[in-house]
């Protein structure tokens, strides 16, 4: 059992990695970009929006879940498959990093750099086969740990390239997106005192209930802070349901 989950859990977390990889970026990313790949500030520009709506998005649910892990499991999964808790910890702070990988690959590919694209997957494979080799009699643990720290070399590697090509490196990315992460944490930390609150009384409300609240609460720092990437899904959304630019009342950047 124990080995079913643990193989459970690296499989969603893989599966949600080819997802991102594959077809957002492929399919909604790369097309953009392939067009202005000559055009420095524009790509910069798409790049630097592309990578704010992608953490926008995946870094407060991705918070959320471990915030409510423990209901969520013992509710959704049934107890038995609790002990999986501090994997999923692991796990998610892997994902969080998927934008920053994959969209630097994307813009790596619509400059036609496909040399270093291939450099950097052949490089991440034999890092990945090697910590495989060394730690997979230490347990899932030690590799989890090594897998982020992999991650965070992965990334370096990554920007390092595109900060060349367009002159937006690491620290620029980080710059542009940390503030989504502060919120989603403030969100999420709002979320788990609802749930200290809520849960010893009711284990179903404990565990919707906050995850609503931590979800108003996001989109309503998102709307004082006026986040470009909120407002860019704000009006995206409000083309087809107009609404959410009511209910919001924001106008796109630069209008």
């Amino acid at each position: 059992m124990e080995s079913l989950w643990r193989g459970s859990l690296v499989r969603t977390t893989t599966a949600f990695g080819r997802w991102f990889g594959q077809y957002f970026s492929q399919r909604f990313c790369f097309p953009p970009f392939s067009k202005i790949q000559d055009d420095i500030p524009r790509l910069r520009d798409a790049f630097k929006r592309a990578l704010c709506v992608s953490v926008f998005t995946i870094v407060f649910p991705a918070y959320l879940i471990c915030v409510l892990s423990y209901p969520f499991i013992e509710l959704v999964l049934t107890p038995k498959w609790l002990p999986c808790i501090p994997y999923w910890w692991l796990l998610t702070c892997t994902v969080v990093l998927y934008p920053i990988h994959v969209l630097n690959l994307q813009i790596l590919n619509a400059r036609g750099r496909s040399d270093l694209f291939l450099w950097l997957e052949i490089l991440k494979k034999c890092l990945a086969v090697v910590s495989i080799g060394i730690l997979y009699f230490c347990g899932l643990i030690p590799m989890l740990i090594f897998m982020i720290f992999s991650s965070c070399i992965s990334a370096y590697l990554n920007s390092y390239n595109v900060g060349k090509e367009i002159e937006f490196n690491l620290w620029k990315q980080l710059k542009s997106v940390y503030l989504y992460a502060l919120l989603a944490a403030a969100s999420c930390f709002v979320a788990w005192g609802a749930y200290r609150s809520i849960y010893p009384c009711s284990h179903w409300t404990g565990l919707i209930v906050p995850a609503i609240i931590g979800t108003v609460c996001c989109l309503l720092l998102n709307h004082y802070f006026r986040t470009p990437a909120f407002i860019d899904l704000v009006g995206l959304l409000g083309d087809k349901f107009p609404g959410v630019k009511r209910i919001f009342r924001l106008s796109q950047p630069g209008k």
